[in-house]
């Protein structure tokens, strides 16, 4: 049987073996790879973080359902890449950023209405071009555009 000593001096023997020169990396950041035990760990790709702007929850809704004379169901004019927010101005183009996979759509702010506890709702299309819909919700970034 081996000792735990002799686990934890072969363990140490061969972290103090790996390369000093891998192993440095930088003093903010950690850019460079680090070798321990003849393995290298490269470090995660960060993602930008958002600047500006607000994040939060967002939903998307479907056109109403219209029926024509006979009671069946007429094709919604399609919605475009309309949103509502609760407070910014109506007419307002704003850049989404679906935060799970970096798509972005800019709409318009056309409506006021919008679920508690979400930053803003999408129409069908703009959910559609940010690869939501069959989730339901998406963490989002906005930012006004000019």
């Amino acid at each position: 049987m081996i000792s735990r000593i002799a686990i934890l001096a072969g363990i140490t023997a061969t972290l103090a073996s790996a390369s000093y020169d891998e192993a440095k990396s930088s003093p903010i950041g950690h850019k460079r790879s680090h070798a321990i035990a003849s393995t290298t760990i490269a470090p995660l790709p960060s993602q930008p973080a958002p600047v500006g702007g607000d994040t939060g929850i967002a939903c998307f809704f479907r056109p109403k359902v219209t029926l024509d004379a006979d009671g069946l169901p007429v094709e919604p004019p399609p919605s475009g890449f309309t949103a509502a927010h609760p407070t910014y101005p109506l007419g307002t183009r704003v850049k989404v950023t679906n935060l799970g996979n970096h798509k972005s759509v800019v709409v318009k702010i056309t409506e006021r209405r919008i679920p508690n506890e979400r930053i803003i709702s999408l129409s069908l299309a703009a959910a559609e071009e940010l690869g939501f819909v069959r989730a339901g919700t998406a963490q989002v970034h906005l930012e006004k555009v000019n």
